[in-house]
């Protein structure tokens, strides 16, 4: 039979299972508004689903697409230069700095093309987004809500179908490499 602590602290346990990621993707996002002001001051055109007749052309998104992805990466060669400096001592803070700069470069493009990413539908646009950008397979089922028990499932099936062993370390520092190369 369980004592009332062991009950207390499964479900502390089970509440921060599922409050853990959605808080922090909350914390570390950029408001839509925000980012309109931001692209409205740089003079980028971006697609309002609220003025259809507005349109921006093809090329003009392409030009503000640009624009911000070039930004995004003096943003992400300073910090690699930053991380590089400090060494092995750096690199925890350094992946969580990568995803939050992943986060808002994809928050801007999707404001761009006209998603809002603070709907429901704009999340989940992002998080499949984000899961492809680090070839992590997502279930299949559109929900906002992945636990932090459910990861090690998740990562232990990609090592698994990528056939890097047990460790993580290896399919990370390959898809940075690739990433990288990628990028030159």
């Amino acid at each position: 039979m369980p004592t009332p602590w062991s009950e207390v602290f499964a479900a502390l346990g089970d509440r921060l299972d599922e409050t853990v990621l959605p808080r922090l993707y909350e914390a570390a996002s950029l408001s839509t508004a925000e980012i309109r002001a931001e692209l409205d001051r740089e003079g980028l055109r971006r697609f309002d689903p609220g003025q259809p007749d507005l349109m921006p052309s093809g090329e003009e998104l392409r030009s503000s697409v640009d624009a911000v992805q070039k930004r995004a990466l003096r943003r992400v060669t300073l910090r690699g230069a930053v991380a590089g400096a400090g060494g092995l001592f750096t690199l925890p803070p350094e992946a969580v700095v990568s995803l939050v700069q992943t986060l808002h470069l994809g928050q801007r493009l999707a404001v761009i093309y006209g998603h809002d990413p603070e709907t429901d539908a704009g999340r989940i646009l992002l998080l499949r987004a984000m899961a492809e950008a680090v070839q992590v397979q997502l279930p299949r089922q559109n929900r906002l809500s992945l636990k932090v028990s459910e990861l090690p499932q998740l990562a232990s099936h990609q090592l698994a179908a990528a056939g890097e062993g047990r460790s993580l370390l290896p399919l990370v520092v390959s898809r940075a490499a690739v990433t990288l190369v990628g990028r030159m």
